[in-house]
């Protein structure tokens, strides 16, 4: 008797095990449309088999596909396959201030403003593993859109959950000497995240953000502002990170499963 309860009772502590959400915390998805791409997660970078990065344009925009290993999402034990898109499209005719009042640090602060995102579909520009809107700069009143999309996950169980995603956090890099360039984070709407910055590379880190699976990226004016820069639209986005979220299995749906595998087991050993 003991040879058939065994599996049964692995089974249920494997249930028990399994009863929680994961979190995924991508960093540095980047330009490159392969093996190069700096992504990393969990450990993995795209030199590894559990994590793979391919890229393409689709009409105006560019499209990533995210493929990832490296995980057990339902409750056996054995590795899983993720899936999902990062869409990158561009947008002009946008309109985004900032509650900057000087020139001489570079300074994050939750108090932008975006009062439109421009309708006008804009070729995205990828510059020396840069993204810009239209050219390789961004100007004032161009928008960048980030959108997590299109998720598969592929189990060896049933399973009856449904990922989600979330923006955490974004870099910026130079395209050239300027300085005082201004950046608004967000949908149309107020008290968002705005930054300052002058340096040659400047990172909001992963974590400070949380903007769901769509971030909007706008340039500022800082003649909205009443401030005076110089070459402001010197720079483009060189990296996005972002969380992908796995809800935990449905009890009933993982014990039906990890039942059927007992049930297939015990089969195997008669």
């Amino acid at each position: 008797m003991k040879k058939y309860t065994t599996p049964l009772v692995t089974s249920l502590l494997m249930v028990g095990a399994a009863q929680a959400d994961t979190t995924l915390s991508f960093t540095n998805l980047s330009t490159a449309f392969d093996s190069t791409n700096s992504l990393t997660v969990g450990g993995f970078t795209t030199a590894d088999a559990e994590l793979s990065v391919t890229g393409v344009a689709d009409g105006n925009n560019f499209k990533y596909t995210v493929t990832y290993t490296g995980s057990s999402f339902d409750g056996d034990l054995i590795n899983d396959t993720l899936s999902f898109d990062v869409l990158v499209q561009g947008w002009t005719g946008s309109s985004a201030s900032t509650s900057f009042t000087d020139t001489d640090e570079d300074v994050n602060a939750n108090s932008g403003v975006v009062t439109t995102i421009g309708n006008t579909d804009a070729a995205v520009d990828i510059t020396d593993e840069r993204w810009t809107a239209v050219d390789g700069l961004f100007d004032a009143g161009e928008t960048l859109e980030f959108t997590l999309q299109n998720f598969t996950l592929t189990t060896n169980l049933a399973y009856d959950g449904s990922p989600s995603g979330s923006f955490t956090g974004t870099s910026y890099q130079e395209t050239g000497r300027g300085y005082g360039h201004l950046v608004v984070i967000g949908d149309v709407g107020s008290d968002l995240f705005e930054t300052r910055f002058n340096a040659t590379d400047y990172s909001i880190a992963a974590g400070s953000l949380d903007e769901g699976e769509q971030m909007y990226l706008t340039a500022a004016d800082p003649v909205l502002d009443g401030l005076t820069y110089s070459n402001v639209q010197r720079f483009g986005v060189n990296g996005v990170d972002f969380t992908i979220t796995i809800p935990e299995p449905s009890s009933y749906v993982l014990l039906a499963g990890l039942l059927g595998l007992s049930y297939a087991m015990v089969r195997r050993r008669k």
